[in-house]
Parts: C-alpha cells; sequence; structure tokens
C-alpha cells in the first residue's frame, strides 16, 4: 500500500482482504488509526503512535514494526509485522508499506511460551534433579530447584558450567550415549555438592532435539538414605556372622541321652 501524509492513496487487492474491506476505494478513505483497536498494546493511543511511525520512516527512510491492526468488516483486531519504507514517487515523499498478519507466530510463541511454563512447573515441583546439558560442548542449559538443592549451589554458580564439574566427576568428556542416539542409559554414580562433599544418586541420561539442538537430559535421585540403610544392613549381616563363628560349636549339639 502507498500513503502519504494525508493517509492511503492506493493498495494491492490483498491489502483489501486483510482488512476486510469492500475495495480499494474503501480502504483508501481510512488512515492507519482508522485500521486499528483505539490502544495499541503498549498502552498508547493508535492514532498517535501511528503518527510517530510514519514521521520516523519519512526522517530515516525506513522503520520496521510490529502493529496491532483489526478488520473494517469484524472488528476483529490481528497483530501484524508492518515495513514501511520512504520513497519518491512523481516528485513527492510518500511511503510505501507492507504489512503482514502474524496472528499464527503470535500463536505458535503463545503455545510454545505455555508449553515451556508448563514444563517449568512440573520440574519445579519435582522430587528429581534435571539437568539441561548440551550434547557437544557439556555445558548446563538449565537446572531445576531440586537438582541445585543436592549439589548445594545457587543456579548462577551452574548454568554455563561443565556438568562433569557436579555430575559423575570421573567420567568428564565422556558421555555413554553421546554416539548411541536416542538410547536411554541409567547408573549409580555420584553428584559433587558445593561443600566439596559428594552425595550418591542413581542417574538417568537421555538425548533429546530441543530447538534444533542436540541436549542431554540428566536426571537424578538421592540414594543417601537407601545407601545407608544397606550399609546398616551389611554391618548387621556382618556382626551377626561374627558372633556365630564365634559360638563354640558344641552349643548345637545335642549329647547321646538327647539333652
Amino acid at each position: 500500500m502507498l500513503l502519504d501524509e494525508r493517509g492511503f492513496f492506493d493498495c494491492n487487492q490483498a491489502t483489501v482482504g486483510i482488512f476486510g474491506c469492500r475495495d480499494k476505494r474503501e480502504f483508501c478513505t481510512k488512515h492507519p488509526a482508522d485500521l486499528s483497536p483505539p490502544l495499541q498494546p503498549c498502552g498508547t493511543d493508535s492514532m498517535k503512535l501511528a503518527n510517530i511511525r510514519i514521521r520516523d520512516a519519512m526522517e530515516k527512510g525506513s522503520n520496521r514494526f510490529e502493529w496491532m491492526h483489526k478488520r473494517l468488516d469484524t472488528g476483529k483486531p490481528f497483530p501484524a509485522e508492518v515495513l514501511l519504507n520512504s520513497m519518491e514517487l512523481d516528485g513527492r515523499r510518500v511511503l510505501q508499506a507492507v504489512v503482514r498478519d502474524i496472528t499464527e507466530r503470535h500463536e505458535m510463541a503463545n503455545m510454545l511460551r505455555e508449553s515451556e511454563q508448563r514444563l517449568k512447573s512440573i520440574l519445579d515441583a519435582v522430587q528429581v534433579g534435571v539437568m539441561l546439558v548440551d550434547a557437544e560442548s557439556h555445558a548446563v542449559l538449565d537446572v531445576n530447584p531440586y537438582a541445585l538443592n543436592v549439589i548445594r549451589l545457587e543456579r548462577e554458580a551452574v548454568l554455563g558450567r561443565k556438568c562433569h564439574r557436579f555430575v559423575c566427576p570421573n567420567e568428564e568428556g565422556d558421555c555413554p550415549i553421546s554416539d548411541r542416539g536416542m538410547q536411554v542409559v541409567r547408573k549409580e554414580c555420584e553428584v559433587l555438592d558445593g561443600r566439596g562433599g559428594s552425595v550418591p544418586v542413581i542417574k538417568t541420561v537421555a538425548v533429546q532435539e530441543i530447538g534444533g539442538r542436540r541436549v542431554f537430559v540428566e536426571s537424578f535421585v538421592d540414594i543417601t538414605d537407601r545407601k545407608r540403610a544397606e550399609e546398616e544392613k551389611s554391618d548387621l549381616l556382618q556382626r551377626l556372622q561374627s558372633m556365630l563363628d564365634n559360638i563354640p560349636a558344641y552349643m548345637f549339639l545335642k549329647d547321646t541321652d538327647g539333652r
């Protein structure tokens, strides 16, 4: 579409369709603000902000921005990407405007944002440590609260660091599934904490494609209590065996009279 300081004076047929106009003549009677809700999402009056965008494009030669437009036939608003380019036509300065309906893009972005929020809520609530690790650099991309509680560090101290500084320190640079596609590996190992100690865990590693990036999803559960119970059981069995070994054999035998 083409416009000057008085408004639109020409457009293509796609413009008529996107704004729900009857024809070009109807469209060319409108100011950009007439094709917009009263206020933009930022809270600014559409007429005032449209004039600012037009002035900036005239002065700078071009201006690209997002804008909330509306259809004339239904009054339904829709998000748009707008590109204004200044040009000279018949000896006067005018603007060529290109408007693209980006409703689908916004809907996809909203869906992605909602999915990320749901995932974050799950990771924050689950009693399992989770680290997302870049498969190439082994740098930690994200970590949930349970994992931070186990390793006793703040989030900022973990993000961007090599995961082997915290999990499986004896396997640095040697992830067991780095060349195994989408397989899952589960094993016992240890996690180093921020106080110089270690915590026994059961770790599971899987590979996922996230945003076009290959990512290791490392999850682990603190098994300190289980290990302690196993050690206590083993110690009890050893003491019991020692007691049995030291009991004289005759105490288990009867004499010939059955006594």
